[in-house]
């Protein structure tokens, strides 16, 4: 994303609501139901998730956006009011795109755009929000053969019903002696 994607305006209006404005990794300091909505509706618009915010939803007189959110700019806390509010509207937004992988959205929310489809297939097979444990490779003895004789390295299907199979497994092994 360019830095000057925003006028000085717009970037004081967009300031209480993202980590950085600049960075093409970004956090939302938004209620769940609104990044939740926000997100859903960036799904399908060719714009930054911060340009739709700025255009779509801080200046939308449609969902009256702006007074849910001035609680959240000044001083930085929730008010049981504003909080219903954006409920509210995360109701309408659902509602009005018929769309319940919403509902979904509700959590931590860190943004990455202009990113490789490799590093976002890296990022979504990680399963972020599940927080799985791998084992240490400190507590692997990758120097020792397991019960079968053989070291732990990977076996690819396509290499091992290759004519190259044999030659990699030798290969292999003598890295491992």
């Amino acid at each position: 994303m360019d830095s000057g994607e925003f006028t000085a305006k717009e970037k004081a209006r967009l300031a209480p609501f993202f980590t950085n404005l600049e960075g093409n990794v970004f956090g939302l300091k938004l209620p769940q139901e609104v990044a939740g909505a926000l997100f859903s509706r960036y799904s399908r618009s060719s714009k930054s998730l911060r340009r739709v915010f700025l255009e779509e939803f801080l200046s939308s007189t449609e969902f009256s956006l702006g007074e849910v959110l001035d609680f959240q700019a000044p001083q930085g806390r929730q008010d049981n009011l504003a909080v219903e509010k954006a409920r509210q509207f995360y109701d309408r937004v659902l509602i009005g795109y018929g769309d319940d992988s919403v509902a979904q959205l509700g959590g931590a929310h860190i943004a990455c755009e202009n990113i490789s489809n490799v590093a976002a297939k890296i990022l979504e097979d990680a399963r972020i929000g599940i927080a799985p444990l791998e084992k240490s490779t400190r507590y692997v003895r990758f120097d020792q053969k397991d019960p079968t004789g053989e070291y732990a390295f990977h076996r690819e299907l396509a290499i091992m019903q290759s004519s190259h199979a044999q030659a990699y497994l030798k290969l292999m092994r003598q890295l491992f002696e």
